[in-house]
């Protein structure tokens, strides 16, 4: 978390992804695995399945022969939203604590931040509208 404040929304996203992916590699990735055996075999018949089922996240792959390499997951909604939600949220929230205020900025910053003054007089139009001489 060193340098959170030199880091630009490009890799808050990175990170974000890279989160996601370690995730789903922990939590689902033997399943997707033993799934891209279970279709990529030939002769290797089985079941894949997924569901929701009473508030709860069921998914499970199940080869026709080997009852010993089933793999089934179980999890409730609410907390599959939490893992996926809350610490990429928690992340952002630190990202925009440690930016720099505006008002914390040095002068200079500050000043080119300001528009230019306009080098043009204005006058008005009969109409009310502004027009530059």
């Amino acid at each position: 978390m060193l340098g959170l404040q030199r880091w630009k929304a490009g890799s808050l996203l990175a990170s974000w992804i890279a989160y996601w992916a370690g995730l789903v590699g922990i939590s689902v990735g033997s399943g997707l695995w033993k799934a891209w055996q279970l279709t990529r075999q030939p002769g290797v018949r089985g079941t894949i399945s997924a569901s929701l089922d009473d508030g709860r996240l069921l998914l499970s792959v199940h080869p026709a022969s080997d009852a010993a390499g089933a793999w089934t997951f179980n999890t409730s909604v609410a907390t599959a939203l939490a893992w996926i939600a809350v610490p990429p949220l928690a992340l952002w929230i630190l990202w925009l604590m440690s930016r720099p205020r505006r008002s914390a900025q040095p002068q200079e910053e500050v000043s080119m931040l300001d528009a230019p003054e306009p080098t043009a007089p204005v006058s008005r139009h009969q109409e009310g509208t502004p027009v530059r001489r």
